[in-house]
């Protein structure tokens, strides 16, 4: 019998294609991705699974790299971007989805702020919403550069500026099954608002979080 023939990574040829998906934290977008790929015309051709690393870790797990990826999508911050770097450096195409200073041979895929915003505005336009609030999470200078674009969009358009910084994380805000009964002062915000409002957030699992907080609390989303 004669041998099989291999690919490059010394599998058998013909299977499927491997995408791994890598970010600090679980990336709800990401999740549902994946389900749509595995159950799209996508699904009989290709694996794919999430690699979930801890904040500046020191190097990407080693079970990312034993698990051979054929190519990477990468949501890391800029003081991860080596890790993309030693992906790379392996052989692995890599693909940004934040906004970093990627070498020229890795790809990236991202929105503009401006673009998130108008579509933001626009998708609450389509509902009879004019009333809508933008909410950052944090203080660091990413989150201050945030408000600060989203105020210079509003002003440019005559937009009405709704901004609501929470400075500090609500407990378990990273996790896709937290419990929201400790978000206090957060819950008295959004009961405060009047309805129905146009709410919305730059993160997935910053908006998953608001989701489900509403929804404890008996406020219907869309509203």
């Amino acid at each position: 019998m004669g041998t099989a023939k291999q690919d490059q990574k010394g599998r058998p040829m013909h299977q499927p294609i491997r995408i791994a998906f890598v970010a600090p934290f679980y990336n709800g977008s990401t999740s549902h991705l994946l389900r749509s790929m595995r159950s799209g015309p996508l699904a009989k051709g290709t694996m794919m699974r999430e690699f979930i690393v801890p904040n500046a870790p020191q190097a990407l797990p080693a079970s990312l790299f034993a698990w051979s990826p054929d190519v990477a999508v990468v949501h890391l911050s800029p003081e991860m971007t080596q890790g993309a770097d030693e992906l790379a450096d392996s052989g692995v195409p890599v693909v940004h989805t934040t906004r970093v200073q990627h070498r020229p041979d890795q790809a990236a895929v991202y929105f503009d702020s401006a673009e998130i915003f108008r579509v933001a505005h626009e998708h609450f336009a389509s509902f009879g919403r004019d009333d809508v609030w933008i909410m950052t999470m944090g203080n660091d200078a990413a989150a201050q550069q945030r408000r600060k674009e989203y105020k210079q969009f509003c002003q440019s358009r005559g937009i009405a500026w709704h901004d609501k910084p929470w400075i500090n994380d609500p407990p378990g805000m990273l996790e896709k099954n937290s419990n929201v009964s400790a978000a206090g002062e957060m819950k008295d915000w959004l009961l405060s608002l009047p309805k129905p409002v146009g709410l919305f957030t730059q993160t997935s699992f910053v908006g998953q979080y608001v989701v489900r907080l509403c929804g404890s609390l008996g406020i219907k989303v869309p509203e």
